[in-house]
């Protein structure tokens, strides 16, 4: 089955279905002003406060969400009283979904433009800060992506681009041991039997397993020659919201990252090579 690079279509399709109440809120809406109730949520929240604090009297004004889907970051940053913010993507559904959402929660909706964020056509220079959460794995060459964010960054300007590849197993057994041990046998047996195999090879949506090296490499190649890329979030998901370890994951995971916020080591979610289940691109221009 042939692999979708940039994978919009697909995301048509999940933002279609949220649009319809066919999924759950967690993926249907991750912003909220409350305790996170899902890891999604959780996730997407911490996502953005990293990012606030990296900008912090950096005197940013103008913002763009680069593949931005229904722009969760983009609606926390409205929220917070950020005015010039513009979201850019192929998914029309997407933007559909993020006004949906805006409404709902009474946040100003961002300026939307369906673009390629490989050529969006925007001015040269002409934003403080690039942003992203899950995009650039979703190419087999970031680097045309990537150009263009070097491209529209003014001097000066930040980078912010957590990166969801496709991660090695191990990466999660120490959430597993702690909060679902059984998985980890069955991994294995459905490894054996070639289930997960299959499952990859059914998978249309393109999720590349590349390294913190990879992107350093194509960003340097451009011109970024100040930007790091980092172990990022060692919050994993390795329980089903059915299940009652759920919650108590949940609620750990929450108390350790305000336990994190004392030590004012941003971004918080760094973490140890090994246990991260993204990696970080991020720095200025």
């Amino acid at each position: 089955m042939e692999k979708i690079e940039g994978s919009y279509q697909e995301w048509d399709n999940i933002w279609d279905k949220n649009i319809e109440g066919g999924q759950k809120r967690q993926i249907f809406c991750q912003f909220t002003r409350h305790t996170p109730k899902t890891i999604y949520e959780f996730w997407q929240r911490c996502y953005f406060e990293d990012l606030l604090e990296l900008i912090k009297g950096k005197n940013y004004t103008k913002f763009l969400e680069l593949g931005a889907g229904k722009g969760t970051t983009s609606m926390y940053l409205s929220d917070e009283g950020i005015e010039d913010i513009t979201m850019v993507d192929l998914s029309d559904s997407g933007f559909k979904l993020a006004t949906e959402n805006c409404k709902r929660e009474g946040v100003t909706p961002p300026k939307m433009l369906i673009a390629n964020c490989e050529k969006t056509g925007l001015a040269d220079e002409a934003y403080d800060c690039i942003y992203n959460i899950g995009l650039l794995e979703h190419f087999e060459n970031p680097k045309p992506t990537l150009q263009e964010t070097f491209r529209l960054l003014k001097p000066g300007g930040m980078v912010f681009m957590p990166i969801v590849p496709a991660q090695p197993f191990l990466h999660s057994i120490r959430a597993r041991l702690k909060y679902n041990p059984v998985s980890i046998p069955k991994y294995y047996i459905k490894t054996l039997l070639g289930i997960n195999k299959k499952r990859n090879e059914n998978n249309t949506m393109i999720r590349t397993q590349n390294d913190e090296h990879f992107y350093l490499k194509i960003c340097k190649e451009i011109g970024f020659d100040k930007l790091k890329c980092i172990p990022y979030n060692p919050y994993w998901s390795v329980t089903s919201e059915t299940s009652p370890m759920y919650q108590k994951s949940l609620n750990a995971y929450i108390a350790h990252h305000e336990k994190t916020k004392q030590k004012e080591n941003y971004p918080l979610l760094q973490t140890k090579k090994g246990t991260e289940l993204c990696l970080l691109l991020y720095g200025v221009k």
